[in-house]
């Protein structure tokens, strides 16, 4: 396996994720109807502009695209949504690290420090392809349907999730979990991840030009 480390230097223009491959046809009838069939087999897929701007940029992206090795190499997407859950004060979560400050930050909760915190926790263990999770609430103020989660380097879409009364919520989501996770797997709110490679061998060739800024999208699609 080839892993490629995902470039920060590349700026999110717009990204679109989206899952495929949720259902099959199973054909039409005597009466025309249509048969749909869950195929439980969903995987994500995403389209992504990205702003190339200088020479670090510049560099930095291609030298991505040269790790990437056509379809051979995998990365960790990032997996955007324009609304992320909360934490426990009702403040936005931060997408990036904060830099320049000490690195157990200022010790006054001012959300400076650069140590990642835990928002939210698998309360119990998770078994392969499982649909609904328990999580607890450790440093936010809820979980909705239509928020964007994610769990080691899978990302998952909330689709309802029910209060249990006792801090922890049990969620609905998609697609079914890859494997199996263990009692306080970490849940993660502000910047999920998804394992992916690019969907063909030409994704993210950057031609020259003149412009200062460079615009390129790529395709990329979930290793499962």
């Amino acid at each position: 396996m080839i892993f490629a480390t995902f470039p920060y230097q590349a700026l999110f223009q717009s990204v679109r994720f989206e899952l495929v491959g949720r259902s099959a046809s199973g054909g039409v009838g005597l009466s025309g109807a249509t048969t749909r069939v869950a195929s439980n087999s969903a995987h994500w897929k995403a389209e992504a502009t990205f702003a190339i701007i200088g020479e670090e940029g510049f560099l930095a992206w291609q030298g991505f695209v040269a790790q990437m090795q056509g379809t051979l190499g995998e990365t960790l997407v990032p997996a955007w949504s324009r609304y992320m859950p909360r934490d426990a004060n009702g403040r936005e979560l931060s997408r990036k690290d904060a830099v320049s400050v000490p690195p157990l930050g200022f010790g006054d909760n001012t959300g400076f420090g650069q140590t990642d915190t835990i928002h939210a926790k698998l309360e119990v263990s998770e078994a392969l392809r499982d649909g609904s999770i328990r999580v607890r609430l450790v440093d936010t103020t809820g979980i909705r349907p239509g928020h964007r989660i994610g769990i080691g380097e899978r990302c998952h879409d909330v689709l309802s999730g029910s209060d249990l009364g006792d801090g922890t919520v049990r969620l609905r989501i998609q697609p079914l979990l890859r494997q199996a996770y263990p009692e306080n797997e970490r849940v993660i709110l502000d910047r999920p991840v998804c394992r992916m490679r690019f969907d063909t061998e030409s994704e993210g060739v950057v031609t020259f030009d003149t412009q200062p800024v460079q615009f390129v999208t790529a395709s990329f699609r979930e290793v499962i």
